[in-house]
């Protein structure tokens, strides 16, 4: 039984060092590209790169450039099918929409959305009666009795909360 503690013992000591021992490579592997230097003399890797890397990490809104880029046309079209076409040259006797994209950025602007009815047409067309229509709040507005209620809830099962802890801890 002895034998049995000793060596538990030791294996919880060898796991806390082996556990150190891999936090201290963690720690040189991401700190080493800072102080490793390349072939031209400097750094692997610079604050100033990973500022940059962040601000290109997806979800960033920055714009993101290519020098000497300018815009480009590109021709839009639609077979009788309804697919959609595009390309650098417009197609001879087919009817396109030019389109400038700015490689310079990663978006395409969109065409307005026009609505051709009318509020007043869609009311005469479904027979709706104009003074019966109301917008609703964006938020609807709580009854505060029923607040008090919630929160008379809320500090009941609060106290069931604290009752419970209190007895689990009088357990040992």
């Amino acid at each position: 039984m002895r034998q049995c503690a000793r060596v538990a013992a030791h294996y919880t000591v060898f796991m806390k060092l082996f556990i150190k021992f891999l936090a201290l490579v963690v720690v040189l592997a991401l700190a080493g590209p800072f102080f490793i230097k390349g072939p031209d003399g400097q750094p692997l890797w610079s604050w100033q790169q990973t500022l940059e890397a962040v601000k290109r990490a997806p979800g960033n809104a920055v714009k993101q450039t290519i020098p000497g880029a300018s815009e480009v046309d590109v021709y839009r079209w639609q077979d009788a099918d309804g697919q959609w076409h595009y390309s650098g040259e417009p197609p001879e006797g087919i009817q396109t929409e030019l389109l400038k994209v700015d490689p310079r950025t990663n978006m395409v602007g969109t065409a307005p959305v026009v609505v051709e009815e009318t509020a007043e047409a869609v009311i005469e067309e479904e027979t709706i009666d104009p003074h019966a229509m109301h917008v609703a709040p964006a938020l609807p507005v709580p009854d505060p009795t029923a607040v008090k209620e919630l929160m008379g809830d809320i500090d009941k099962i609060q106290q069931q909360a604290d009752q419970r802890l209190k007895a689990l801890e009088n357990i040992d």
